[in-house]
């Protein structure tokens, strides 16, 4: 199974993922790489918005591809290898 169709069967499956990710990283505030966090916090976010699990993937990499499938979240690398999510402003949208 491709990547494309493991993500669209998760979002037919989580109606409302990708928003409630996006929530996760408005409460957070995270709008810039100072302000990111990691899958984990991601993870915990996601729980406490909607109540259920985060939704698994079977490998936390394509979990992390999955959040970078959507539109304007980003991610970096620090210096010890955990990887961080943020969203990258875009003047159209409202935080």
């Amino acid at each position: 199974m491709s990547l494309d169709d493991l993500f669209y069967k998760m979002k037919q499956r989580h109606p409302g993922i990708t928003e409630h990710i996006w929530q996760t990283l408005v409460n957070a505030k995270c709008t810039s790489p100072a302000t990111s966090i990691t899958l984990s916090q991601i993870r915990a976010g996601y729980y406490d918005i909607t109540e259920e699990r985060f939704p698994r993937m079977g490998d936390p990499r394509t979990e992390m591809l999955f959040l970078l499938s959507i539109p304007f979240i980003a991610s970096f690398s620090n210096r010890v290898g955990t990887i961080r999510f943020y969203i990258i402003e875009d003047p159209e949208l409202s935080y």
